[in-house]
């Protein structure tokens, strides 16, 4: 099967090789081709992603634009001459739809739009999670379109007439609202409209997710050991002069979110847990860790101020919320205690 595949990979690479000068109306084109390896179990590690990401992005400072990724491969090109880095590349991995609508979301507020995906399922004959790979592209120039994204399960598409008429209702639908097909994946429809200028996030947050994440996140890892205290509740007010952040994590999961504040990690949430710190005056970059998952946000604190930080289940968010509906939700949570690991 393997080499099936290969085969096929190799006379698409051709066709494509060959045939696009033809589109470019004789136009001389070099390509670059990047392969996304599999480890020794047949899966796509976080590793290997980072790894292609950065191939990419070698290439796109050298003036190559992303053209196809298929059968684990993929082709970027350049005509001849032509040597202006002008694209900025971010690879998305996901198995879970409502995720990676989310993911982006988040991603189109700095620049990032829809340019491929590619479907990996480690074994066709068994039922594995299918690992979507989505390729963002942000032009460097800040001229790009922005969009937003919806997803449509597809799951019920089949033969049945009842099925297939919902759905052409649900497209219907979305297209009304503005919204265009863009691409499918085995269970899920991509639909996008542009977005105003004004959606994107400027100011405090800079266009370039990366930049804005090492700020959030830091750049290296910290493992916490936590556990849940039911046996006291506090909620104290800031310290003088100070203002007081609660992280609050809603709804149960499994799941443990990590948060970190201006490249320190502070500490863990499990589902229904929260904590709190002080921290000074100021504008502060916060981040969210859910997995392999980020969300980072700006906020500029106030003395003798409370905020409150959610992240919940539905499409991982991370939000400031209003005072008062934080100290409603926090009424229901439990304190949550993390130590750092050694």
């Amino acid at each position: 099967m393997k080499v099936k595949l290969a085969s096929v990979a190799v006379f698409s690479l051709l066709a494509l090789m060959l045939f696009a000068p033809v589109a470019g109306f004789g136009q001389e084109n070099s390509y670059k081709v990047f392969e996304l390896t599999e480890d020794k179990k047949g899966k796509v590690s976080a590793e290997a992603i980072s790894t292609l990401e950065k191939e990419m992005n070698d290439a796109a400072s050298a003036g190559f634009y992303f053209k196809d990724f298929t059968y684990g491969l993929v082709v970027m090109n350049r005509s001849v001459g032509e040597n202006q880095y002008r694209y900025e590349y971010r690879l998305l991995p996901t198995e879970n739809e409502s995720i990676m609508r989310a993911e982006l979301q988040n991603a189109a507020t700095y620049g990032y739009t829809y340019k491929g995906n590619y479907i990996f399922q480690p074994d066709f004959d068994k039922k594995h999670e299918t690992l979507v790979l989505v390729v963002l592209e942000r032009d460097k120039s800040g001229t790009g379109v922005l969009y937003e994204y919806q997803t449509m399960r597809s799951t019920s598409l089949s033969l049945n007439e009842k099925k297939l008429q919902e759905a052409a209702n649900q497209l219907q639908k979305a297209a009304d609202n503005g919204f265009r097909f863009n691409a499918a994946a085995p269970d899920w429809f991509l639909l996008q409209k542009p977005l105003p200028e004004t959606a994107k996030k400027d100011g405090n947050l800079t266009a370039n997710f990366q930049t804005a994440k090492t700020k959030a996140c830091g750049t290296s890892e910290v493992n916490f050991s936590v556990k849940t205290d039911k046996a006291q509740h506090p909620a104290p007010e800031p310290e003088a002069g100070q203002a007081i952040v609660y992280f609050l994590r809603t709804g149960w999961s499994a799941d443990q979110v990590k948060v970190a504040m201006d490249g320190e990690w502070l500490g863990t949430n499990k589902g229904n847990n929260y904590f709190y710190i002080n921290a000074d005056p100021g504008t502060h970059y916060f981040c969210a860790k859910n997995g392999i998952y980020y969300r980072v946000l700006a906020l500029t604190l106030a003395p003798d101020k409370t905020y409150f930080l959610q992240s919940g289940n539905t499409d991982f968010d991370f939000l400031a919320v209003t005072e008062a509906d934080g100290r409603e939700k926090l009424e229901k949570l439990n304190l949550s205690i993390s130590e750092k690991k050694r």
